[in-house]
Order: structure tokens, then C-alpha cells, then sequence
């Protein structure tokens, strides 16, 4: 049999009810969430019997949910740039800054589902329903304490890297210092937007001039620029997801560049970073002299003109074209990171023959 109780925030047995610390042997799940993230916020938990659960379903969950194309296409298409510019690649750093930042991206996965779920963000977005905490997979706790784990399994992942390369340390601990805005309650609340900075440069700039100086001791703009393409791809992804979760955004009195600008006035910036994508890919051309990327400017611009159309004509938040760009982006990021890889590998493809 259920019980339900309505609980503040200034209640004592908030936070053990919130995050699951408050029993053994029975678990509650938030069914109802009002005045999120102000002094009056009170949640109605349905306390239930703990259910035997998989750990392994609950992380594969996570990991369908980590975002990986934001760390496998990078880095694929990142490694056959590389591949390209200096042909030698080592196998053994590239396998243990993988593995090492495999295990980052879900830490970091975890560590941030945690929080948005503590903070309410997830709990007021039905979009969000779908995510192990909400579906009551796993205790709130208990995502922290693995993302920790994983956390450590990174770090000793990497520990190859650090040996071989010290000042590779450097990109690390960049890399989580960004990641640290990702997960600040400060960020959570007040200024959601900056995470898409951390987005950009961890799926992008820093990942892809990181290999570069872990495998070759240099740093070239060429890299940077590859690198901000990719980040590009992932911003606009995420600023996408914050256009269309306005309204959650603003229920749980969290600021994105979407409730401030507007739904309407948003659409303009998403237009802004289509054209970044366009110059950005321009100057890549022109850095590398490689005329086959001038066929991508041309894929890449039939699609920003046919994204950017479904975008500009939603009527709002609720219409389903927001969720058909967001599908076409993906295809976009698929299709651009594809004829990349075949245009830097084309050597090597063109050697079997």
C-alpha cells in the first residue's frame, strides 16, 4: 500500500526524502512539485516499497541518455584529421584518453542528472520523464555516489596519459573545471546558459586540440577550427532542447538564453549560430586548402536554410517542428562528421586500390 505526504522545503525531511537517504527499505517518488526553487517549494512524495532494481539497466539507461554523439564524433572525426595531418597515431594513448573520457562523459551525465533532478528541473520537465531518477531506477544518492566512481575510473583511465604527457593534467583539469558549470547550483538556477559554453568547448575546441597536443606536442588552428565546428553542433543541439523546454525552464525558475530572449526572439538566435556554422566551416576550408570541404559548406548550407525554416515558422514551444529540427540536426551532425572522415581517411581508402 502507497502513503502520500506533502513536505517544504524548510521541513528537515526534505532533503532525505528527496534524495532517498531517508530509508532502506522504501523509496519516495515525487508526484507532484509546486514553487520549485523558491523558500516555499513543497513536493507531494508517493512513499513506496523499495523494489529490487538492476544497476545494469539503470546505466545502460544513462548511457542512451549521455549525449555520446557529443564525445564519439569528435573524437572519430577529431583522430581521422589527426590521422590525416600526421599520419602516425599512438594506439595506447588514444585508448586510454577514449576509455578515460567514456567513463568522464558518464560521471559527468550522472553527477548532472542528479542535480537537475535535486534542484526540480527534471521534476517539473515532462520531457525529462524518461531519465532513471524520475522513473525511480535508482535513488538520488546513489547516482551521486557513482558519479564519483566513475569519476575515479576517468582518472585512472587517463593515468597513462598523465604519465607520458604531464601537461596533458592541464586539459584535464580544464576540462573539469567546465564540466563544473554543468553541475553548480549557482549555474542551475541563475544562469542555465553558460552551460552551453561548457557544451561547446568540451564537445569541441578543447576535446579536438586536446588529442592533437596528447598525440603530436602542437596545437594548430586547424584544429581549433574542426573543433569548433563540432562544438557548434552541439550547442545548437542543446540551445534547441532549451527552446523547447521554455516553459519547464521557467517553471522551475531557471534562466536560459531561451526565457530571456523569448520563444520568438530565440528563433533569431538559433539563426546566429546556423551562420557560425557556415563561416566557421569556411575558414576550416581555407586553413586546410582542401577543396572537397567546399562540398559541405553546400550540404551544410541546404541544411541550416531548411532547419532554420521549421524553426523560424514554429508557433510555439509545443509544435512538434521544434522536435523535427532537433532530429534533423542530428542527421546534419551525422551526415558532416561522415564525409569528414571520408575526406581525411580518402588517402588511405584510395591506397587499396
Amino acid at each position: 500500500m502507497s502513503d502520500f505526504v506533502t513536505i517544504s522545503k524548510s521541513d528537515e525531511q526534505f532533503w532525505p526524502l528527496l534524495s532517498g537517504e531517508f530509508s532502506k527499505t522504501h523509496f519516495a517518488q515525487p508526484v507532484q512539485n509546486l514553487y520549485v526553487n523558491s523558500v516555499d517549494e513543497m513536493v507531494t512524495f508517493k512513499i513506496i516499497e523499495r523494489k529490487p532494481f538492476s544497476l545494469l539497466q539503470a546505466l545502460s539507461s544513462w548511457y542512451s541518455l549521455a549525449r555520446n554523439i557529443y564525445l564519439i564524433f569528435p573524437v572519430v572525426t577529431g583522430l581521422s584529421f589527426l590521422f590525416f595531418k600526421y599520419s602516425m597515431v599512438d594506439g595506447l594513448l588514444v585508448l586510454s584518453s577514449v576509455i578515460g573520457l567514456q567513463f568522464f562523459l558518464m560521471a559527468l551525465t550522472l553527477y548532472n542528472d542528479y542535480r537537475d533532478y535535486i534542484f526540480g528541473i527534471d521534476r517539473v520537465n515532462e520531457n525529462s520523464s524518461n531519465k532513471p531518477l524520475v522513473m525511480g531506477l535508482m535513488r538520488a544518492f546513489q547516482a551521486r555516489q557513482l558519479a564519483f566512481v566513475f569519476l575515479v575510473l576517468s582518472i585512472l583511465s587517463s593515468a597513462y596519459c598523465f604519465w607520458m604527457k604531464p601537461l596533458s593534467l592541464g586539459f584535464a583539469a580544464l576540462a573539469l573545471l567546465i564540466a563544473m558549470t554543468l553541475t553548480s547550483s549557482q549555474i542551475l538556477k541563475k544562469m542555465k546558459s553558460l552551460s552551453l559554453i561548457a557544451t561547446f568547448l568540451l564537445a569541441g575546441p578543447l576535446l579536438i586540440a586536446g588529442f592533437e597536443y596528447l598525440l603530436y606536442d602542437a596545437v594548430s588552428m586547424s584544429s581549433i577550427y574542426l573543433g569548433f565546428i563540432m562544438g557548434l553542433h552541439a550547442l545548437k543541439y542543446d540551445y534547441s532542447k532549451q527552446m523547447r523546454d521554455i516553459y519547464f525552464n521557467s517553471k522551475a525558475l531557471v534562466n536560459t538564453l531561451p526565457t530571456y530572449f523569448g520563444f520568438e526572439r530565440s528563433k533569431w538566435v538559433y539563426l546566429i549560430f546556423s551562420a557560425l556554422h557556415l563561416v566557421l566551416l569556411t575558414l576550416f576550408a581555407l586553413e586546410m586548402q582542401m577543396k572537397e570541404i567546399y562540398l559541405l559548406i553546400i550540404i551544410a548550407l541546404c541544411f541550416e536554410v531548411y532547419i532554420n525554416r521549421w524553426m523560424l515558422t514554429a508557433p510555439s514551444f509545443l509544435s512538434s517542428q521544434i522536435t523535427y529540427s532537433l532530429s534533423l540536426q542530428k542527421l546534419h551532425y551525422t551526415m558532416e562528421c561522415g564525409l569528414l572522415v571520408f575526406i581525411f581517411l580518402s588517402p588511405l581508402w584510395l591506397s587499396w586500390f
